[in-house]
């Protein structure tokens, strides 16, 4: 049994290791406590810091700077002033829009064809053409009308509508340079000479001087002439000749020369041993074998092609069907006596094999032991 005095040692050590706990606990909550007040006074003073800085960006004490002393009628009129010349610039804007959208009324076919190229639309250059569609007309066209016109796809009829919307705001800038346009090309269509057709021109033989070579060879004609006559006399004696070579067939076009074909005095025989003697010496003359192996093994492969091929049933050697040896017994070829003995003595030990087997399952008296 448990003395009071060990009792009471236990429970003065439980309530000290409590103690130590909250001791630990207490030291901790204090920690915690005060790293939140060094974050508020950080707070605190960037606070402070921003307000400083808020206050010297001030003027005068005033946030504000319409609010200071001093604010007058100067400043008030300069002010005006700007709304004033802003209305102006507007007005004046206006204006060139207006003028410029009556350079557009003005136009004509051929302006409107330009446009059309320029803005990448030209395959309706025609339509427009043929409708009259002048510039003030133009300017009307609604999506409607561009149905009308043949514009099927959506995405034309968008690319129109923006490119006439640019044009009545007066911010496409074809509107703006088409008489500066018209002015350069009627200066260059003065001052570019006329074209001459080349047959009023003098020819290059003409030209060119004594010691100098032809730049076109067409413009001599007679020596071309005669160079012609000479290679197409030089082309048919070479056909002549050629004809009077082959003595197999004739032109009826020409004078008979030969067609032993057609006579019928040609020999066939002759001809096909003269083939196969040709075919003979092509292959020995492409294929030099000097070893006498390779000569027996082609040999051989040749005898299997012509007679056909066979396996040896022991050693499974392929060989020529009419060479194998036939066992009279089991009915099966060999390639050799060697191996249908063979074959014979495996047969023979298969079969005492499967004698003794079934020997070792009989009882004394003869009957199989079942299992």
């Amino acid at each position: 049994m448990i003395s009071s005095s060990r009792i009471a040692s236990i429970r003065s050590i439980r309530v000290a290791n409590e103690a130590r706990i909250e001791a630990k606990k207490l030291e901790m909550d204090t920690k915690a406590m005060e790293d939140r007040l060094c974050a508020v006074r950080m707070s605190v003073l960037r606070d402070q810091q921003q307000l400083e800085l808020e206050r010297s960006q001030m003027h005068n004490g005033h946030r504000w700077k319409s609010s200071r002393k001093g604010h007058g009628k100067a400043e008030l009129k300069s002010e005006t002033r700007n709304v004033f010349d802003n209305q102006l610039n507007e007005n004046t804007k206006k204006a060139n829009q207006l003028q410029r959208s009556e350079n557009v009324r003005k136009w004509n076919h051929c302006e409107i064809q330009n446009w059309l190229a320029q803005i990448g639309l030209e395959e309706y250059g025609a339509a427009f053409e043929f409708n009259n569609v002048t510039g003030a007309i133009l300017l009307k066209l609604e999506n409607q009308d561009l149905a009308h016109l043949g514009m099927e796809t959506p995405s034309a009829r968008d690319r129109m509508l923006k490119a006439i919307k640019a044009l009545r705001y007066g911010k496409a800038s074809f509107a703006k340079d088409t008489e500066k346009a018209k002015r350069i090309q009627r200066e260059t269509l003065e001052d570019k000479p006329s074209r001459i057709h080349w047959s009023h021109t003098a020819p290059m033989a003409g030209i060119a001087s004594e010691h100098q070579t032809l730049v076109n060879a067409a413009d001599a004609e007679d020596a071309g002439h005669s160079s012609y006559i000479n290679r197409a006399l030089e082309w048919k004696g070479q056909e002549a000749n050629a004809r009077s070579e082959d003595t197999l067939w004739s032109n009826p076009a020409f004078e008979v020369t030969n067609g032993e074909l057609i006579k019928g005095t040609l020999n066939e025989e002759k001809e096909h041993e003269a083939f196969r003697a040709a075919v003979l010496a092509w292959r020995t003359a492409a294929r030099p074998v000097k070893n006498p192996a390779v000569v027996c093994e082609r040999k051989e492969k040749e005898s299997l092609a012509n007679f056909g091929k066979q396996s040896c049933w022991q050693c499974y050697r392929v060989g020529i069907a009419g060479a194998m040896m036939e066992d009279l017994i089991s009915r099966k070829r060999f390639c050799s006596a060697a191996c249908r003995d063979l074959y014979r003595k495996e047969c023979a030990h298969l079969m005492d094999r499967r004698q003794k087997a079934n020997d070792s399952e009989l009882d004394p008296a003869g009957h199989k032991v079942p299992f």
